[in-house]
């Protein structure tokens, strides 16, 4: 299973996806923000990639999901700037934190964990939480069935 981890990991570790660049936009006047929500939205495809692989009936056992997180986890550490700063123990903790929630209490974890709750500004994008998720959730399963 080493050899699928590069692919999981490139589905999960990167930015030049319409969600990364939807949070670049929402986050463009406030750079600290951005690199916060840029580096919980890594975290939170590592979360959702799950539920998508078990839809696409591709899912991993226990072992293989941590063997996968923990080569994410050495992937963002080994490349902090391109992961904005994201660390295994970091990845750890948000998995911890959207396990078991439903998807409207995921999209708050996120509002939070991203800062996007966090100014008058950026609360205007709240609402567009839901758009949000279906489209990285849609996206992570098309780079799955490559």
């Amino acid at each position: 299973m080493d050899n699928n981890w590069k692919t999981l990991i490139s589905v999960v570790d990167t930015m030049g996806d319409w969600g990364g660049y939807q949070l670049y936009e929402w986050f463009k006047l406030f750079p600290e923000q951005r690199e916060m929500a840029l580096r919980e939205y890594i975290y939170l495809k590592a979360h959702l990639v799950r539920g998508c692989m078990a839809a696409l009936k591709q899912d991993l056992t226990p072992e293989e999901w941590n063997g996968f997180y923990l080569a994410l986890g050495k992937q963002m550490e080994a490349t902090p700037d391109y992961s904005y700063g994201a660390t295994y123990e970091g990845l750890l903790e948000a998995l911890h934190s959207y396990e078991g929630q439903s998807l409207a209490n995921q999209k708050a974890i996120f509002a939070k964990r991203s800062t996007l709750d966090s100014t008058v500004y950026s609360r205007q994008f709240v609402k567009d939480l839901t758009n949000f998720f279906s489209r990285t959730q849609a996206e992570l399963r098309k780079n799955l069935r490559k």
